[in-house]
């Protein structure tokens, strides 16, 4: 028996999804997409130890490496990950063979390499431009968008939660614009559709996806969350802690790895919670990889717990956040005014991009 009583009604709890509806008319073009991104997010950048950063202000000084939490949670402005090296030079082997050019001086900076969308409705493509509900055909076609579209509402009396899915994309933008294409550093993969939660059968059964990630019963509970009282109060200044994988800041929990989401500030906020839970589940899945660390220099490696300081992102869509935001960023700073109450803007239909940070030994 599901956990989960669901309503395909809208309007439950978000008013904007009485609107939610996925209009190709209404979409918008990939050069739009691309406007919208922040370059000043790729900064830092570090090259033989030396940080490069021309919008760091003197309030941009957090090291994570030499200050303790209590002068984290106290301070302002962007830290630097923790894997930051700084050594300046670096050496890669193969299978202990040293390679043909084995020395090369260390390089760290952020890059714009994959596109998250969070929606509400089933098979809506945003980056795609498309609405690819129509072209679901079968005996279950109906009753499954029925039963993913819109809000849900839980048994227990008070509680109530939002259904999304989730699309992975993998967005090379340097690549699509020709931008530092001989850096070795650089992912040049084609673009291409990874992962859609709508053919996912762990994504709307939380008994099954329980089942497949057993570590659920340890931490959705409410003693395992009370240990994430600190990444909250971390990921407000902008800081990540790494060791408690479970916590997503000021978002909704990790876990279960389901669309479902306890109704936590505004519909933004929500989302954003997805688009955690979609970068971990990828990453227990072994479709992303780590990318910081020393291990991490030469190729990337394995990372089946992610590090949430490998990443920060970007709302694109439908309205432009101007900065990155970290992991678990408390949303009453950044989500204000970002889903308009429009049925042209297409709302509660989010587009992300994903900045993963690269340390890397250029050779």
């Amino acid at each position: 028996m599901h956990l989960y009583s669901r309503y395909a009604f809208r309007g439950l709890y978000y008013g904007n999804s009485a609107f939610a509806a996925c209009e190709e008319s209404n979409m918008p073009s990939l050069s739009d997409m691309m406007g919208a991104m922040n370059w000043e997010c790729m900064f830092p950048v570090r090259i033989a130890g030396t940080r490069i950063d021309p919008y760091r202000d003197e309030t941009d000084n957090i090291d994570q490496s030499n200050m303790d939490f209590n002068t984290i949670v106290n301070a302002s402005g962007s830290n630097p990950n923790d894997s930051d090296s700084s050594d300046v030079f670096c050496k890669c082997e193969s299978a202990g063979v040293v390679t043909e050019t084995p020395i090369g001086i260390t390089v760290s900076f952020w890059e714009p390499t994959r596109v998250i969308e969070v929606v509400k409705d089933s098979f809506c493509f945003p980056l795609l431009g498309s609405d690819l509900s129509g072209e679901i055909t079968g005996s279950d076609a109906d009753s499954m968008r029925q039963s993913k579209d819109g809000t849900v509402q839980v048994v227990k009396p008070g509680v109530q939660q939002s259904f999304w899915q989730a699309h992975y994309y993998v967005f090379p933008i340097m690549a699509i614009l020709e931008v530092l294409t001989d850096f070795i550093c650089m992912d040049f993969s084609a673009f291409d559709l990874g992962y859609m939660t709508e053919v996912d059968p762990r994504w709307d059964d939380s008994e099954l996806s329980a089942l497949l990630t057993p570590e659920t019963v340890l931490f959705a509970n409410p003693v395992a969350q009370l240990a994430c009282i600190p990444d909250v109060m971390a990921a407000t200044v902008k800081y990540t802690i790494n060791t408690l994988y479970w916590c997503q800041g000021a978002w909704a929990k990790v876990f279960p790895l389901t669309g479902f989401v306890t109704h936590t500030g505004t519909p933004v906020q929500s989302q954003a919670a997805i688009l955690g839970r979609t970068i971990y589940n990828l990453h227990r899945s072994f479709v992303l990889w780590g990318t910081v660390g020393t291990e991490a220099m030469c190729h990337r490696v394995p990372m089946p717990i992610w590090k949430k300081g490998q990443y920060k992102w970007q709302l694109l869509w439908p309205k432009r956040d101007t900065k990155c935001r970290v992991i678990g960023e408390p949303g009453f700073k950044w989500s204000s005014n970002k889903n308009p109450p429009f049925p042209d803007k297409n709302p509660d239909n989010f587009v992300n991009l994903l900045w993963r940070k690269r340390d890397c030994c250029a050779r």
